[in-house]
């Protein structure tokens, strides 16, 4: 999610949403497998790379 008024969809790891501790819970809870979808984004392939970036490096 963006900052600001509009809180558009971002790519993961741009935004205002703190992943850790969903991360941690989903980590607890089981859950293997994530997904990363981003509509109409300009710039996907720019947008799959910064999020798999993000999802490699984020520790929780």
């Amino acid at each position: 999610m963006a900052e600001g008024a509009d809180q558009d969809f971002i790519c993961p790891g741009s935004g205002i949403i703190d992943f850790a501790p969903i991360f941690k819970e989903a980590n607890k809870q089981g859950i293997e497998h994530y997904i990363v979808e981003r509509d109409n984004e300009p710039d996907g392939i720019g947008c799959l790379r910064s999020s798999g970036e993000f999802l490699r490096n984020i520790r929780f």
